[in-house]
This record gives C-alpha cells, sequence and structure tokens, in this order.
C-alpha cells in the first residue's frame, strides 16, 4: 500500500496535536531519551510513526521523523531561541497553545497568525509539504520575544 499526501499531512497534524501541542498529552507522549540529554516524544497510528527529538531549552534544536511501514517517508528540522529570559514558562504554554492550532493547510508548525493577550504568533514558510523552509516568531506587545527556523519535507530511499 503506497500513502497519500493527504493522509501523511493528515498524520502530522494529528501527530503534533498528540505530543508537544497537547498540554495533556505531553507527558503521555515522552518516551526514554534516544541522544545524551534530549527530549524525546514520540506518537503512533496504525501503520504510521512520528518521533519528535529535541535538545536544549531556552535556545534549542531538533528533528521530526515520520516513518510509514517502518521506513522514513518525512521529516522537519528545527532550531529556536528565546530572546529574552523575562517570559520563562509563560512563552512556552503560549507556544504549546499556538503550535495546537496546526491543522491541514498549515502542518508544519502553528498556524500563519495567532494571537492571545499581549502575546503573538507569526509563522511564514515557503514551498510546500514535499519541500519547504519557515519561519516563527513570538512578540510580546509587538517585541520579539522568541524565533525558530525550521526546514524539511519528503524523505525517499
Amino acid at each position: 500500500m503506497t500513502i497519500t499526501n493527504k493522509k501523511l499531512i493528515e498524520f502530522v497534524v494529528l501527530a503534533k496535536k498528540n505530543t508537544y501541542a497537547s498540554v495533556a498529552r505531553f507527558n503521555e507522549a515522552k518516551q526514554g531519551a534516544t541522544r545524551l540529554n534530549s527530549k524525546d516524544l514520540a506518537f503512533q497510528d496504525g501503520d504510521f510513526k512520528y518521533w519528535d527529538t529535541y535538545v536544549g531549552n531556552s535556545g534549542f534544536s531538533g528533528s521530526e521523523v515520520v516513518w510509514y511501514q517502518e521506513i522514513p517517508v518525512w521529516s522537519m528540522n528545527y532550531i529556536g531561541r528565546m530572546l529574552t529570559g523575562v517570559f520563562g514558562g509563560e512563552i512556552s504554554e503560549f507556544l504549546m497553545h499556538a503550535l495546537a492550532k496546526v491543522n491541514l493547510e498549515m502542518p508544519y508548525r502553528g498556524p500563519v497568525f495567532y494571537q492571545d493577550g499581549k502575546f503573538t504568533y507569526v509563522n511564514s514558510v515557503t514551498g510546500d509539504f514535499d519541500w519547504f523552509s519557515g519561519k516563527e516568531l513570538i512578540y510580546y506587545e509587538g517585541i520579539p520575544i522568541y524565533e525558530l527556523v525550521y526546514h524539511g519535507g519528503e524523505v525517499k530511499k
């Protein structure tokens, strides 16, 4: 059986909503570290498996990989950092809420725009699901306080 892009995108959105972006399921998704001092989040649905591994905290780097029937089919790498230490956990909590808005039209990170109180999330991407790059920013009262760049796409044998 081959997979369609639609099925793959649907799975990626489901996996993201059930790992980092899910406050309720975040701890449930945690796995044993696959690398020294890494944090690992996993999700599986049928023949699909998703694994997000990242290192660091206020400056961090990571990789998400999707396998279909044990074969890697899609991957995304990212690196991000806090631009200020003032907000601490508030930024992480806001980011979880923004990333929970991931959808079929923007399956990479969060939506194009999300605002809650004085925090604003902005995400821009070029390319399509098979080959893309993007950047997300969080602002507090219009001042940038967090940034992340990402890129990824289809993985082939």
